[in-house]
């Protein structure tokens, strides 16, 4: 008898850890902290993707990863501000999410929703991605996503003041 894994909530104090795996059939990705999962995606592959070998399966669709990967492998400094160590590229030191990856938007969910502390607005969960994640256009992913989602446009109030009557300024005399 299995019993099915519960999702952790994240603590942003701990480190994450990612897991990927590729198989000839199907890709996973894990997004683990403490030994528990947080994020995970799942994707079986078409028969046309099945033949490719493993490498080029982790990053078939996003050329511009496949050539950021292969940048760093054979010079390492020809990519200001991004590493690659064990199998994994960084940039400034945050985890770099290739652009053609559900697990964005697992991710901005994850940052976004807490049980604890309720929903976390705009600025907030794109302040979480940001400390431990980059990718190119973040920011308008998270707003995309904040825009979808039904619970925070009916609950999220408006910050700015309401517009008032312009009252005229004392005459100094």
């Amino acid at each position: 008898m299995t019993s099915t894994p519960m999702l952790a909530l994240p603590d942003l104090n701990e480190p994450f850890i990612v897991e990927t795996n590729a198989s000839h059939k199907a890709l996973g990705v894990v997004l683990m902290q403490a030994g528990r999962p947080i994020v995970f995606l799942s994707q079986t592959l078409g028969p046309s993707n099945q033949v490719l070998s493993i490498y080029e399966k982790d990053y078939n669709g996003d050329e511009s990863a496949k050539e950021l990967l292969v940048s760093l492998s054979l010079q390492p400094d020809t990519q200001p501000g991004y590493t690659y160590s064990q199998g994994v590229i960084k940039y400034k030191g945050r985890l770099y999410i290739r652009s053609a990856n559900e697990l964005r938007s697992k991710l901005i969910a994850c940052m976004h929703e807490s049980t604890l502390r309720g929903h976390f607005g705009m600025l907030s969960t794109y302040q979480r991605l940001m400390g431990y994640f980059f990718w190119s256009g973040m920011k308008k992913g998270a707003e995309a996503y904040m825009g979808e989602y039904d619970m925070c446009k009916r609950s999220k109030a408006d910050q700015c003041k309401s517009p008032r009557f312009l009252e005229p300024l004392p005459i100094p005399s």
